[in-house]
């Protein structure tokens, strides 16, 4: 997600401890894969547990994917259980739901610590979110725990407007993410570029940190930067992810149900 002088909420991913549970399974033809939550904290109300619960039905599952030359349908559940501390008594995301008041000139970052997908489970651990995390933020969090990674970097840009209306970018540095200078250099230009006229700068030298997507994404995937737009789409791409790395097939009889 983006992060523009310090004025949107952003999610993150980190590398993972050893606790908590995703699992997949398959049966009648029908994959469910299944995040098992824990929820701690001031924000951890019941409306909050309600969009979790429709972020995930909204971003996952109506859209109707399957996976499989058979087209076994895929259908995403979160079970969530409210506790007063971490780890919980048993194998679950324990996520911490903050209640913070974003102000203009701040940001919350959200972010999970997540594993990889292995003999079919993702063996996890905790986390960090905000009450007013929108429902694009909620289901972006769910995508590491299920296993996606993030499609975006961070890129600390400086960058210099001369008299005569030139733009040099100085240097592109990424500070979280995939994404090589080369590409950090290039897309960071026609970012700039881009937004010139919205910032109205006189010549003089800047630097700002910005998310930006990573070369060959979608622009609309919900694991990019689009994440920050209403309209962020989980993509069959990922689905057909998860069930790979679950270690999910979806067998040659199911033609017939399908």
């Amino acid at each position: 997600m983006i992060i523009l002088l310090g004025m949107f909420i952003a999610a993150g991913f980190l590398s993972a401890p050893a606790a908590g549970e995703t699992t997949a399974e398959i049966k009648d033809c029908k994959i469910t894969v299944t995040v098992k939550l824990a929820f701690k904290g001031p924000g951890a109300t019941s409306e909050f547990i309600n969009k979790t619960k429709r972020a995930v039905s909204r971003k996952y599952n109506i859209p109707g994917f399957t996976y499989g030359g058979c087209k076994c349908p895929v259908k995403v559940e979160v079970d969530i259980i409210k506790v007063n501390s971490c780890p919980p008594p048993n194998d679950r995301h324990c996520i911490n739901i903050k209640n913070i008041t974003i102000r203009p000139g701040q940001f919350h970052r959200s972010w999970v610590r997540a594993g990889k997908w292995g003999s079919p489970k993702i063996r996890s651990g905790d986390g960090e979110w905000n009450k007013d995390d929108s429902e694009n933020v909620i289901a972006h969090e769910i995508g590491h725990l299920l296993g996606l990674d993030d499609e975006y970097s961070d890129v600390h840009i400086e960058f210099t407007i001369y008299a005569n209306g030139s733009l040099v970018i100085t240097s592109a540095n990424v500070t979280y993410g995939s994404m090589n200078a080369s590409a950090a250099q290039n897309i960071s230009m026609g970012f700039v570029n881009s937004s010139l006229s919205a910032w109205n700068l006189t010549p003089g030298s800047y630097h700002i940190n910005v998310s930006l997507p990573n070369p060959g994404v979608n622009g609309s995937s919900l694991m990019g930067t689009a994440a920050a737009t209403p309209n962020a789409c989980v993509m069959q791409g990922h689905i057909n992810k998860i069930c790979r790395d679950a270690g999910i097939k979806c067998p040659d009889e199911c033609c017939c149900k399908n």
